[in-house]
């Protein structure tokens, strides 16, 4: 084939398929272009995920009539004039990409009116063909963009699905409404408005606005300078972390960006004060002089290139160390009330739960007792059993048996879930405990089994969280009500939250949930999933919702069983938990009756075996 040159229409369609890669690439760019142009109010509007329409409207400076054809025209721009304008930016937006790249690839129609003319002009851009009426419109731009990739059937098929397109965009709106709280945002999605900020120059007002008042007063602000930079914002105070580092946002002169080299920089600044696997929460625009960056490396403009880094990211990691060490405090311990609702006295009572702990206890407990079958405590095996195995040692006070009254609950684990009156017996993994010994925990966190010749190590956690799985699994198979009501409570989510539990509305009300919408992303939550009859708060659907799988293209059956796995993780016993014999036996005894007792369901081992030999070898008694 010989070498030619391509004609506009397919060389335009190629240039866009880099700038715009779906929906959200459409709306940052056009959101960009009015922050540029001075805009204090921005409304966002999408329908169907914005495959069928996308609407940015502004009240900035509008376009002047004789420069609206040109503006569709591929790397015409006001916002610089020459390659030396790149290194003093101070614009969002740079190239001249945008609308030709949108136009290319999608039917446009533009309202716009500059504050310096009396009349507007109307333009439709539709394959190519640019039509201009001059009418009259209220100052600023209004860009509607309707068929996204309509002639280009290829990346067409190849979109994400409608409800996760709208979940993307809601997190592009924070993002953007993050980086500029003096201007005003608001994001409507197939009719409902899911964002709303104040635009009153006050970022606290803004997270306020986004994330509720749970998230907003766990942060304390930093203002720091050490030349060349500039750090404001907000910092999520140590005690107060996320599973993911989906709440860290990171902005280079109000231009969100995605570097994992200053993320790190930030969460070792709270190396030591923060748990393992947690990760902290921030808000932060990091100023730069423009000549330092070069911003100009991907067509998303989400990732840039900082001249000295090794230096900036010193200095980023010293401002913020500095700002959490100067407001720490020693936490004052306080006793934690829960609400208990009362039926036969039909009031509020309130369970008052200390918080501060016995002396702590020694690395290994001894427990006197003997596993074998001689525990006339234990209920009859089957009467075909014929082996020595453990021998369940149920009590009243047993956590994880069925509760026939209100003063048999457990006081120390919360999770009653094993309804059973006459409990199975898994002969394969009962074998494991023949003859053993309970020696006790291990790091509060392993339990010890000695045997004649072998150790056994239970991991507790992944124990409990295998039963508390299949005993919910079961119920849910069964029909059992598993829904337990609650003092209804009224809970703001961020945007992209509440967009992920009103697309799994069933699933979420399948494993137990029930509540209502109360518009503004307010749910007023009424029923948790049941697990005992102590009362469960509100925290449980924050913290599924924080962990659950950010994927929502996922089949129901798959994001079901997800929420099943989440619920048993969160609700399981934790490591450095100390337990008494009591509960460790209750433990056992469930974890035998289970299925599929020898792994959590995340696939982890529950048990591990240590031969006398393997300790014999290691301390070289045997060759």
């Amino acid at each position: 084939m010989p070498i030619q040159v391509l004609d506009h229409e397919t060389a335009a369609k190629i240039a866009a398929g880099e700038v715009i890669t779906d929906p959200g690439a459409v709306i940052k760019e056009l959101v960009e272009n009015s922050i540029d142009a001075g805009s204090t109010r921005i409304d966002i509007s999408i329908v169907d995920g914005g495959k069928k329409e996308i609407t940015v409207m502004d009240n900035g400076s509008g376009i002047m009539s004789e420069e609206v054809s040109l503006a569709f025209e591929r790397h015409a721009t006001s916002k610089i004039h020459r390659l030396e304008d790149l290194y003093e930016l101070n614009s969002l937006g740079f190239r001249g990409e945008a609308l030709p790249s949108i136009a290319a690839i999608s039917k446009v129609s533009v309202k716009t009116q500059s504050r310096k003319e009396d009349l507007g002009s109307y333009v439709r851009v539709d394959a190519n063909k640019t039509h201009i009426i001059r009418r009259s419109f209220s100052p600023g731009t209004s860009i509607s963009v309707e068929d996204i990739f309509y002639n280009t059937p290829a990346r067409l098929k190849h979109m994400k699905k409608s409800n996760e397109l709208s979940k993307d965009i809601i997190q592009l709106g924070e993002n953007l409404a993050l980086s500029h709280p003096d201007i005003s945002f608001s994001l409507t999605v197939d009719g409902k408005t899911v964002l709303k900020t104040p635009g009153d120059d006050n970022l606290h007002n803004c997270i306020y606005s986004i994330f509720g008042s749970e998230f907003g007063d766990s942060l304390i602000s930093i203002d720091y300078e050490n030349k060349p930079l500039m750090i404001s914002g907000f910092l999520g105070k140590s005690n107060y972390t996320k599973s993911s580092r989906k709440y860290q946002y990171t902005y280079i002169n109000n231009r969100y960006v995605k570097d994992t080299k200053i993320s790190r920089a930030i969460e070792e600044a709270y190396e030591n004060s923060i748990m393992i696997n947690q990760h902290p929460v921030f808000i932060v625009n990091i100023n730069i002089p423009p000549h330092m960056l070069d911003v100009n490396v991907h067509p998303s403009k989400t990732k840039i290139k900082i001249l000295n880094e090794s230096l900036i990211f010193l200095l980023i990691k010293d401002g913020i160390r500095k700002t959490l060490r100067d407001n720490t405090t020693v936490k004052e311990i306080t006793p934690k009330v829960e609400k208990v609702y009362s039926e036969d006295k039909n009031i509020v009572q309130q369970e008052i739960t200390p918080l501060l702990a016995q002396e702590a206890p020694s690395t290994v407990e001894v427990l006197p007792k003997k596993v074998t079958q001689k525990n006339s405590s234990s209920p009859e095996l089957p009467k075909d059993t014929n082996i020595g195995q453990w021998k369940p040692q149920t009590k009243e006070k047993d956590l994880f048996l069925p509760i026939k009254e209100e003063k048999q609950k457990s006081k120390v684990l919360e999770d009653n879930s094993l309804p059973a009156e006459k409990p199975k017996i898994n002969h394969e993994f009962a074998d494991y405990f023949k003859h053993t010994n309970v020696v006790g925990q291990l790091f509060h966190t392993y339990i010890l089994f000695e045997g004649e010749d072998y150790i056994l190590l239970m991991d507790q956690h992944a124990a409990h969280e295998r039963v508390l799985f299949e005993n919910l699994s079961q119920k849910l198979k069964s029909g059992d009500k598993i829904t337990q009501q609650i003092i209804p409570v009224n809970i703001k989510l961020p945007p992209s939250d509440y967009a992920l539990l009103m697309n799994h509305v069933d699933v979420f009300e399948n494993i137990g949930f029930e509540f209502d919408e109360f518009g503004d992303n307010t749910i007023c939550l009424r029923g948790v999933p049941i697990f005992s009859n102590k009362v469960q708060d509100s925290s449980l659907l924050l913290e599924i919702l924080q962990e659950v799988d950010k994927k929502v293209d996922v089949k129901k059956v798959d994001a079901f069983q997800e929420l099943v796995i989440r619920i048993a993780c969160k609700k399981a016993i934790k490591a450095n938990k100390r337990l008494s014999p009591q509960e460790i036996t209750s433990l056992i005894d469930s974890l035998i009756a289970c299925d599929y007792p020898f792994t959590c369901p995340h696939g982890r081992p529950i048990l591990v075996k240590l031969t006398k030999y393997e300790f014999e070898k290691q301390f070289k008694r045997i060759q």
